[in-house]
């Protein structure tokens, strides 16, 4: 597949080595025991040893890997959902999908194996739902959940990096960042990256690694689906849930059970990122 311009380049190279953190990760994973006993995130995140600090603030991860829809961009609603109707609509005109279960389609077992195991999607099929959901990305752009471009920018101010690893596609991905006036990552690993490149394969993390010298301790997945859940456990990197964005018991069940960290409020997730000296 001919690569795309607008994607910020990444460097080719073999999957970085998965190393032990020592101390540093024996303090995270008491924190993150703290954090399932209910202590509230800002007392929890006082716990972490500052790494990086500009401007007074101080990140806790180098490197802040970020969903984009229902994680960053509030799309699912308005934009993936009502054009995949459109393409049901079409494709099985007597099957009737909710909302909610749309969402958990693409929380278990993901919109791939939903499209093709699921409803049985041939080729075809699938090619014309892609088609119908570009059309439909492309002539509206979503809203950022408030914050999030604050955090984006004190990432970037600390010396970390912003990536972006989604099922959308990045050229999409990097006009949204231009349209809500927010700073653009530094790498985007989108729809377009193909199957087997694709979250919940780690490849993308093994990139981000690779391209930027990172360890699996210095990176944190922030995403609200399991795919992203699967990915960063895959590479033994911490994920957290963006659970602003939470519209679905047994999605928020499971992931306060298993994930290491469950934000309620993107303010929580910048309480935790940074800390003010």
């Amino acid at each position: 597949m001919a690569e795309m311009t607008a994607v910020p380049e990444i460097i080719p190279g073999e999957p970085a080595e998965m190393k032990a953190e020592g101390h540093k990760e024996a303090e995270r994973r008491a924190v993150r025991t703290r954090i399932k006993m209910e202590i509230p995130e800002a007392e929890a995140a006082e716990a972490f040893q500052t790494e990086t600090t500009a401007g007074g603030a101080a990140m806790k991860y180098k490197c802040l890997v970020l969903d984009h829809d229902d994680t960053v961009a509030i799309s699912t609603p308005d934009i993936h959902y009502p054009a995949f109707v459109d393409t049901l609509s079409v494709l099985r005109p007597n099957m009737r999908l909710t909302l909610e279960e749309f969402l958990l389609a693409s929380f278990d077992p993901g919109f791939s194996d939903f499209c093709y195991e699921t409803l049985g999607f041939s080729e075809t099929e699938m090619a014309f739902q892609l088609q119908n959901w570009r059309r439909h990305a492309e002539n509206k752009i979503p809203r950022f959940y408030d914050g999030i471009a604050e955090i984006v920018r004190l990432q970037k101010e600390a010396g970390g990096h912003v990536c972006v690893v989604s099922h959308s596609y990045a050229d999409n991905i990097l006009r949204d960042y231009r349209e809500n006036g927010c700073i653009a990552p530094d790498a985007v690993f989108g729809w377009e990256q193909g199957e087997g490149r694709r979250k919940p394969d780690p490849y993308p993390l093994q990139e981000i690694m690779a391209r930027f010298g990172l360890s699996p301790g210095e990176l944190l997945v922030v995403d609200d689906l399991k795919p992203g859940f699967d990915m960063a456990r895959a590479c033994g990197v911490s994920f957290a849930c963006a659970g602003w964005s939470g519209r679905v018991e047994q999605i928020e069940r499971f992931m306060r059970a298993h994930c290491d960290f469950y934000f309620e409020t993107v303010e929580a997730l910048r309480a935790f990122q940074f800390s003010t000296r």
